[in-house]
């Protein structure tokens, strides 16, 4: 992969746009939109690319409602598995088939959102691994 890509996402949009950047001078080369969107809404994210990756992390840390997620690591069923951490109520054999069933994109978003969904629960009851991942929680 030549280009370091970073997958943006906002409730509204939960599939998201990918910035690409080059690896070897840092400058932007391109997005690619995963969905589709009014007109006006990609006129808005073509105002707001930036010249370069450290740029863009500049313009994506003052949103309070944008999650990015850079692409280019890939995320382990055993990473997830650990993460999450539910292993006396979860099942880690249908777990493990739902994660493969995933893309790599939806395994990068639902291994990041994480960590976002264990802080809105509240009080409520942790879902089971299968549940959290079945149901798609990082796109609600």
């Amino acid at each position: 992969m030549n280009n370091r890509s970073f997958l943006v996402t906002t409730v509204k949009s939960p599939e998201g746009i990918v910035f690409n950047y080059r690896k070897d001078d840092d400058t932007f080369c391109g997005i690619e939109i995963k969905e589709k969107m009014p007109v006006e809404s990609i006129i808005k994210i073509v105002a707001a690319i930036q010249p370069t990756a450290d740029l863009f992390f500049t313009w994506a840390a003052t949103s309070k409602h944008l999650t990015v997620v850079e692409l280019q690591m890939q995320i382990s069923f055993e990473m997830f598995w650990n993460k999450y951490d539910d292993k006396l109520r979860s099942s880690k054999k249908r777990s493990q088939k739902l994660w493969e069933k995933l893309s790599e994109e939806n395994q990068v978003k639902a291994y990041y959102y994480y960590d976002k969904y264990n802080r809105h629960r509240g009080n409520a009851e942790k879902k089971y691994c299968e549940t959290y991942l079945s149901a798609e929680l990082w796109n609600n």
